[in-house]
């Protein structure tokens, strides 16, 4: 089978590579994501068409993608397209289901209350079926086992930590509400590999990156005692997956630093499955370090996606 794998870059693309192979009969694959450091580094190698960036509710640079979406799936002989949106699967999976290919839309886990905006309309169109990652699908949506069920944890020794990663993602908010907190509790002495994103770090003497290559971040992950995140999806994979549980902060609205209030949902949840110490960003606490060092993640075996409704 030959599969088209469709994902916005940043969290959703991470999301689909956690997923991808654990996809049954993926076959030759093809990615289609936009153009970004963060994308080339994590798809090296790999056969990918990059796409201009659509923004949330574009709906003119949407329309301008979608001939691109029906000539790309005409000219690759696509058996199958699978998506984690965002506005690239808007402009990929009805154009599939016109021409009677298989589509699939799985929802991001991020998303435990209600669909996306972008889930809501696919909901709505024939031939594209919906997948949701947690238990009690909205009506009309399918159940997978999602990105993080074959997560566990076990409690481990720690006496302090000396290494710290801090990692806010790339989003083009800003989250200095965390990082100032984090320069006011970290004691002095502790090594900091700071990932800061679009947040002006001015004034807070610290070696602030906008942006580490994903290979550098998760051997930083690996090797530090704690890791403090935004709660993001990606990011919280890219944690268990390197056996850490971590300091889990979501962005606000009201603070202007998302678009909306779905890191709370995730954030919430992670918190209650055991995978996070979740905490507010005026919250955190040298005693939240050390119970995220203290708690270890395990993964477990797979289990196979079966995307048949």
């Amino acid at each position: 089978m030959n599969t088209l794998l469709v994902a916005s870059q940043g969290g959703h693309l991470s999301e689909m590579m956690g997923l991808a192979d654990r996809i049954e009969d993926l076959g030759m694959y093809r990615w289609v994501t936009n153009p970004h450091r963060q994308a080339e580094a994590a798809l090296a190698g790999e056969d990918v068409n990059y796409v201009p960036h659509i923004d949330s509710r574009d709906v003119v640079a949407l329309a301008r993608e979608i001939p691109k979406a029906r000539r790309l799936l005409r000219a690759s002989q696509v058996e199958r397209v699978v998506s984690t949106g965002s506005a690239l699967a808007l402009a990929y999976l009805p154009v599939a289901a016109a021409m009677g290919i298989p589509a699939h839309y799985i929802e991001s886990s991020t998303r435990i209350k209600a669909p996306s905006m972008t889930g809501r309309l696919l909901a709505h169109f024939p031939g594209v079926t919906t997948w949701w990652q947690h238990p009690r699908p909205p009506a009309g949506w399918s159940r997978l086992d999602g990105l993080y069920a074959h997560f566990t944890t076990e409690q481990q020794l720690v006496r302090e930590v000396s290494s710290i990663v801090v990692t806010v993602g790339t989003t083009g908010y800003c989250f200095r509400r965390l990082i100032e907190r984090l320069v006011a509790i970290i004691p002095p002495g502790v090594d900091v590999l700071w990932q800061v994103g679009d947040t002006n770090t001015d004034g807070l003497a610290i070696d602030g990156r906008r942006f580490v290559d994903s290979a550098e971040l998760d051997r930083a992950i690996r090797s530090a005692d704690v890791v403090v995140s935004h709660a993001g999806a990606g990011s919280l994979l890219q944690c268990l997956l390197a056996g850490k549980v971590p300091v889990y902060v979501p962005r606000l609205l009201t603070h202007n630093e998302q678009l909306d209030d779905h890191q709370v949902e995730l954030a919430d949840w992670a918190r209650s499955a055991g995978l996070a110490i979740t905490v507010d960003a005026s919250e955190v606490s040298a005693d939240d370090l050390i119970r995220a060092a203290s708690t270890r993640a395990i993964s477990n075996p797979k289990t196979p996606i079966h995307l048949e409704p």
